[in-house]
């Protein structure tokens, strides 16, 4: 927008492709780079600058083979160039664009999602024309009003940006986290005082743990002890992997065992002792039942009959 209303453009036209269908030497490269940065050594901001330019695509090449062994910075379609240097020196100064394009409002995001077209040109100014495919009527929306138009249309650059030092505590810190990962010509750019400061600095900062012993310590609050659902007791589980681990259900388990073995000892003993009485009284013979037996089989007794017999 700005651009168009000082004439350094007529037009500015930005065409998007579907959401999913993105794909670009960007995707590539950064994630290149980031891959290759976590596996190298890197002792300085020029280190960082080699590994990104090792990731850039050529011109000329199509794969990334051939595209690393380029140096020519020419033939470069991407350039990785350092804003500034180890000593905090600003190579490419910085400018407060932000203060600049404050009355320049932005564009709702559902509108945003909405299209894939945006052309913004000097014969509108103050508004940009958005629609969702090439068939479809632009709709417009005002960024800049009519009284601020003026405020926009200066050519002359922002201020520039002063950046601050960093801190003493900061560079302490580094001096003392990261001071070893740094090979020995190259700790002078973490910390240059002299030594009574940096043991001064020593007693005043209190003792800083490790990652490693953050993230343990983060790990242990976030363990909680298990709670049993039998015993209701913390400290260990009802059953795990098909094994009982509550005690108190183990010994509940192990007397209920033994009741009911004694009640099925006692159950089998009335058993065999019924069978016994039975096969003695089967096995119990005298000279009377047998009359009684071979009486009842052939003949038929009245009441008087048995009182004789028995008596």
């Amino acid at each position: 927008m700005w651009r168009t209303l000082i004439g350094m453009h007529d037009h500015v036209g930005i065409s998007f492709l579907p959401s999913g269908h993105v794909r670009c030497w960007n995707d590539m490269i950064m994630a290149t780079f980031r891959k290759k940065l976590r596996n190298c050594t890197v002792n300085s901001l020029d280190d960082v600058r080699l590994i990104a330019e090792h990731c850039i695509a050529t011109t000329t090449t199509t794969t990334m083979t051939t595209a690393i062994q380029s140096d020519t910075v020419e033939n470069k379609l991407i350039q990785a160039i350092l804003v500034g240097t180890d000593d905090e020196q600003l190579q490419i100064p910085l400018y407060d664009w932000k203060k600049r394009f404050e009355m320049i409002r932005q564009l709702k995001q559902q509108v945003i999602n909405d299209n894939l077209h945006f052309d913004i040109s000097i014969d509108t100014p103050g508004l940009i024309q958005c629609r969702k495919n090439v068939k479809s009527e632009f709709v417009q929306y005002r960024l800049i009003d009519n009284e601020n138009m003026s405020l926009v249309q200066n050519n002359s650059l922002p201020n520039k940006l002063i950046l601050e030092p960093l801190p003493t505590e900061r560079r302490f810190y580094l001096y003392e986290n990261v001071r070893e990962h740094f090979t020995d010509n190259r700790c002078h750019k973490l910390w240059d005082c002299d030594c009574d400061t940096l043991e001064s600095m020593r007693q005043k900062q209190p003792k800083r743990k490790l990652n490693k012993e953050i993230a343990k310590d983060e790990k242990k609050s976030k363990i909680q002890r298990p709670r049993c659902s039998y015993c209701k007791q913390i400290g260990h589980r009802e059953s795990a992997f098909g094994k009982v681990q509550c005690p108190k259900k183990r010994s509940d388990s192990e007397l209920l065992a033994v009741d009911d073995q004694v009640q099925f000892d006692e159950t089998q003993s009335g058993i065999v002792t019924e069978q016994s009485d039975e096969i003695n009284i089967q096995s119990t013979s005298s000279p009377i039942c047998d009359e009684i037996r071979s009486t009842i089989i052939n003949e038929t007794f009245n009441e008087d009959d048995f009182e004789q017999l028995f008596n």
